[in-house]
C-alpha cells in the first residue's frame, strides 16, 4: 500500500468512485492516507487520521517519500493562506496539518515542494478550548459528509474541533457516542461534552457541542447555537425543537478537561 498526502485545500471522499455519488467525508491539507486499490482514475484509500475509507480522484493526491510520524506535522486552529511561486493564494481550513512546519520562516516542504504561508503561526497553545474553537466555525453551512471551514456536517464538526484540540474521535456519530463516559444529567454538562439526539425509530442521527448557559452549538443548515435543555434542542427563532435529545456523553479525560 502507497503512502500519499493531500495538499488540495479540501478533497471530496466519495462512497464509490463516480462523481455522482455522495461525499462521505472529506481531507483536508496535510493529511495522509493509504491507498488501498485503483479504478479506473479512482482510488480507495483509507485515511491515516481515523482510518475512514472512500473514493477519491487519484489526480487528488500526491505521494511523499518520507512517512511523517504526528511529530512532523502541527495541525492549524483557524484559517490560513499558502502563498505560491507566482503569488496565487491557496486557502486551508482549520484542521489541517502541516508537516515540518518552521515557526521562525512560516514554511515548510513536503518531499522537493515549498511551501510558505502569508502569516507566521504563534507557537503551539497547550490550553483545550473546545467552546472557542467551535465557535470559530459559526455559520459555517451544512454540508453532507462536510469536514471543512467551507462546508460541514454534525459530526464531521465535533471531529475537527476535537482534533484541532487534540483529542482524536471518530468521524461519525454512531461511534462518537460511544466514546467517554455518560453524564446523567443536565445539570451535570460542562463546556465540551456532547449532546446525542435521535429519530423516532431511536437511531442516533445527530450530534452537538454543550457550551455554558444550556447552549449548544452544532451543525443544521448551519452551525449555530441553540438551547438544551432535558427534551432536547430548541430553536428560539421557530419556537419548536428540532432534536430529541438521547444522551450527554464526556468524551475526554479528567486530565484533557477543557
Amino acid at each position: 500500500m502507497e503512502n500519499k498526502i493531500s495538499l488540495q485545500s479540501v478533497v471530496p471522499i466519495r462512497l464509490e468512485p463516480s462523481e455522482k455519488v455522495e461525499i462521505i467525508t472529506q481531507l483536508l491539507f496535510g493529511e495522509t492516507f493509504l491507498v488501498l486499490e485503483t479504478f479506473q482514475n479512482w482510488i480507495r484509500i483509507k485515511m491515516e487520521y481515523d482510518n475512514y475509507e472512500g473514493w477519491i480522484s487519484e489526480n487528488m493526491c500526491h505521494e511523499f517519500k518520507k512517512p511523517l510520524s504526528k511529530r512532523d506535522k502541527i495541525c492549524i486552529r483557524k484559517e490560513y493562506q499558502l502563498i505560491s511561486k507566482n503569488g496565487s493564494i491557496q486557502r486551508l481550513s482549520p484542521g489541517s496539518e502541516l508537516p515540518n512546519y518552521d515557526y521562525k520562516t512560516a514554511t515548510f516542504q513536503v518531499d522537493e515542494i515549498s511551501f510558505q504561508l502569508k502569516e507566521k503561526i504563534p507557537p503551539k497553545n497547550q490550553v483545550i478550548d473546545i467552546a472557542s474553537t467551535a465557535r470559530y466555525f459559526l455559520n459555517t453551512p451544512y454540508l453532507w459528509g462536510g469536514r471543512s471551514i467551507w462546508g460541514i456536517d454534525c459530526s464531521g464538526l465535533v471531529q475537527l474541533v476535537f482534533k484541532i484540540n487534540d483529542i482524536k474521535l471518530p468521524r461519525d456519530t454512531y461511534e462518537q457516542v460511544k466514546v467517554g463516559e455518560n453524564v446523567s444529567f443536565i445539570s451535570e454538562i460542562k463546556e465540551g461534552d456532547l449532546a446525542f439526539f435521535e429519530n423516532k425509530e431511536g437511531e442516533i442521527i445527530h450530534v452537538g457541542i454543550c457550551l455554558k448557559n444550556n447552549q449548544i452549538i452544532h451543525a443544521h443548515g448551519s452551525v449555530r447555537i441553540d438551547v438544551l435543555d432535558h427534551n432536547g434542542i430548541y430553536n428560539l427563532e421557530n419556537s419548536e425543537y428540532s432534536h430529541k435529545l438521547r444522551v450527554i456523553r464526556r468524551p475526554y479525560t479528567t486530565n484533557t478537561t477543557p
